[in-house]
Parts: C-alpha cells; structure tokens; sequence
C-alpha cells in the first residue's frame, strides 16, 4: 500500500495495487478515499499511479474501461486495460 498526498490535504491510500481479471492485461485497481475525494481527484491520483505501473511493466498504452464509486467503505475502482503494442 502506499499513500498519496493530494493538493487539500486529502489522503488516498492505494488497495492492493493491480489486480488482474480474466482477461489479459485487464488489472482492477483501488484508491480508497476520504470524504473530501472529488471525482476529478480521484482521477488525477489514478492517472498517476496507472501511468507509474505501465511504466513498471512496459506497456505501451491503457485505457480507463470502467470506473465506479463504492460508498463503503469510499473508494473508486477502476478497470484498466494496458496495451504492449
């Protein structure tokens, strides 16, 4: 887990890190939330952490393919689909 500090002083903790899903190269990915999180934050911070591990693992690109918010305990899961080509 690790933590990121935000702009407002917001805290995001990241959940397990990316998971992968039955599909290849398709990865569940947490940030769990305070109540200050705003969508746009929760973006932001993403977009960081996402660009980081396609970095780490070499892809060439990914796309945000779904992204929903869970009201217990707050966080936003998204589904991630990484490209090598």
């Amino acid at each position: 887990m690790s933590c990121c500090a935000s702009r407002n002083g917001t805290c995001l903790t990241v959940g397990r890190g990316f998971e992968p899903t039955d599909v290849e190269d398709r990865f569940l990915f947490t940030l769990r939330a305070n109540d200050r999180m705003t969508p746009g934050l929760a973006n932001s911070s993403a977009d960081k952490e996402i660009r980081s591990y396609q970095r780490l693992e070499r892809y060439a690109s990914y796309e945000i393919t779904d992204r929903q918010y869970n009201a217990n305990p707050p966080s936003y899961e998204y589904t991630v689909q990484f490209s090598r080509a």
